[in-house]
């Protein structure tokens, strides 16, 4: 017969092994999802890539649920984006739409794939001009990493550098302090994360447009770059793309139009630089386009 402590440590010693069995079953954790994310090619509006404190949207979804509804990731100093909580589900890929800048009303209701973009009518200020350029990634059927996953944004929306060049009877002084103004465009339309495809919003007023860095001042012997964030559209031509006003009646000519002479299409995700030379004789200006991908 066992004694009363005999029985109290075999007691005892069951209880432990318990414990220590139990601590060996492997325990399933759920694992969260990080990302990361970079701009392809050239750059966003004002910076070579994000910036610390940028605010991306986000939309994940697995084969069965919404994980993610339009949850903003923040750009650390680290280079990573601070999200909410958001874990990989236990079996199945997933889909990541990501745009920018990151809007409270986020994509449409009905189509999760689909942001309504609304770029700013004067660009004069560097953050409505940035704010302009939506930007968009997606990385579709990603299965359980422990990497972060890397999203690359492309840029929806189409950049027009604009060059002043001075034309005979003018000088490079003349033009100093010029508004130009890109009159009657579309400022609304709807992007496709996972296409790319850009379709305008066709019950929107157009409105002109002025561009960042207008009124420019002689640096180095040279007016800098006017730029403006526009809707990705075909031009036809004989129409007025660009209103010039120098402010001054040296010539006794201040005002400029520029008319196109043939049709221009504005691509998705393009940059175009327009030199245009005023003519004071005619009252009119001439151009040189040269595009490339951004």
């Amino acid at each position: 017969m066992k004694t009363y402590t005999q029985i109290c440590l075999f007691i005892t010693v069951i209880a432990l092994t318990a414990v220590s069995c139990s601590k060996e079953i492997p325990q399933d954790t759920p694992r969260l999802i990080n990302v990361t994310a970079s701009i392809a090619s050239y750059a966003k509006a004002s910076a070579v890539d994000f910036e610390e404190g940028d605010n991306i949207g986000l939309y994940i979804f697995s084969q069965d649920e919404t994980l993610a509804e339009n949850i903003i990731g923040t750009k650390q100093s680290d280079g990573s984006f601070d999200t909410q909580r958001v874990y990989w589900p236990e079996t199945g890929s997933i889909d990541i739409m990501a745009y920018y800048p990151w809007y409270s009303w986020g994509t449409e209701y009905d189509n999760p794939q689909v942001i309504f973009h609304t770029i700013q009518t004067d660009q004069s200020d560097a953050l409505d001009f940035t704010y302009s350029d939506l930007m968009t990634a997606c990385a579709m059927s990603v299965t359980d990493t422990d990497e972060p996953v890397h999203l690359v944004f492309k840029h929806a929306m189409s950049l027009v550098n604009i060059k002043l060049i001075p034309g005979e009877g003018l000088t490079l002084e003349d033009l100093e302090y010029a508004k130009v103004t890109i009159p009657s465009m579309p400022t609304q339309c709807y992007a496709n994360i996972v296409t790319g495809e850009i379709s305008e919003y066709l019950y929107g007023q157009p409105s002109d447009i002025t561009p960042y860095g207008n009124s420019p001042v002689i640096v180095n012997g040279e007016l800098p770059l006017m730029s403006a964030i526009i809707v990705p559209q075909t031009i036809p031509a004989g129409t007025e793309l660009l209103k010039i006003s120098t402010g001054n009646m040296i010539t006794g000519v201040d005002n400029f139009s520029y008319i196109t002479t043939e049709d221009i299409t504005f691509e998705s995700g393009f940059r175009y630089q327009l030199a245009i030379t005023l003519i004071p004789a005619t009252v009119s200006a001439t151009a040189q386009l040269s595009a490339s991908p951004r």
